[in-house]
């Protein structure tokens, strides 16, 4: 017996987040270089580590959004948004 399917929400999240983490690990060279980045102080963020915003979608969008990835409807970081 198996475990039982991930929901619709959780699978796209996984997705998401794998899709992220694969364009943003080729930016930065490697995985190693990109955990760097997300596990260091960001002003961008409050001076938080980006992985602290990265489980919601605001918080990945802020991440695409500080890297250069959007061009439009980039908003500035508010702990309160995310």
């Amino acid at each position: 017996m198996g475990s039982p399917p991930l929901s619709k929400q959780i699978s796209e999240n996984a997705l998401e987040l794998a899709r992220l983490s694969s364009f943003r690990a080729a930016y930065f060279g490697n995985i190693d270089n990109w955990n760097t980045w997300l596990d260091t102080p960001n002003v961008q963020f409050d001076n938080q580590p980006p992985r602290t915003i990265m489980t919601s979608i605001r918080g990945r969008e802020l991440i695409r959004c500080s890297m250069g990835l959007q061009r439009n409807g980039c908003v500035s970081y508010r702990p309160e948004t995310i």
